[in-house]
């Protein structure tokens, strides 16, 4: 799979997607689709769909760049992306 640099896109284009992936990130909670980054950077649905590919593809170098990192230094991926699972009892769950 080659990378977002290597596929032709224009940087700026994906800042743009990456910036507005955030934001849903933010808002949503889960990431930017196709049609959104289509209709807020007003550009077909090609480009948009590569833009998406891409802007996800950077996200899950991110996610396995510091769930690499997490395990060399013998941490759960979930803490090393800032996030610490607390153990819940089944009598808090009645």
């Amino acid at each position: 799979m080659e990378g977002p640099a290597k596929s032709g896109l224009d940087g700026e284009r994906l800042a743009e997607a990456m910036w507005l992936n955030e934001q849903h990130w933010a808002r949503a909670g889960r990431p930017v689709s196709a049609e959104t980054v289509h209709k807020h950077l007003r550009i077909g649905a090609a480009s948009s769909r590569a833009l998406t590919r891409a802007v996800r593809e950077v996200n899950r170098a991110a996610v396995d760049g510091s769930s690499a990192a997490a395990i060399e230094k013998n941490q759960s991926s979930a803490e090393a992306n800032g996030f610490r699972l607390h153990h819940v009892s089944s009598a808090a769950l009645s």
